[in-house]
């Protein structure tokens, strides 16, 4: 084998090497990704019953642009664990003066 002979045969399996590694890298990337969504995931099944309000407590909310009341109960606390970024005033006043600001 000849010197450029020898060169190609290293280029391509070099080249070989570095495609298989790179798919292992992004294996190993997207398993630790997995991971990493499957534990943020699992936190948030945990913070599942967390509530910011006891059954029986009135609350506000403000939707489509207006001001809402509502007494917190199971229905809630569904809404809750579908929306846990929702912002809840406790009382009609703040919840007023936010949607004027």
């Amino acid at each position: 084998m000849n010197e450029l002979e020898y060169e190609k045969v290293y280029h391509e399996a070099y080249s070989s090497f570095i495609r298989m590694m790179d798919k292992e890298l992004d294996n190993a990337g997207c398993k630790y990704a997995d991971q990493y969504a499957n534990r943020i995931l699992s936190e948030k099944e945990k913070e599942k019953g967390q509530y910011p309000f006891q059954e029986g407590d009135d609350y506000w909310t403000i939707e489509k642009g207006k001001v809402v009341w509502s007494c917190w109960d199971d229905v809630s606390e569904q809404m809750h664990d579908n929306d846990p970024w929702q912002v809840y005033y406790t009382s009609r006043e703040e919840a007023v003066k936010q949607l004027n600001k």
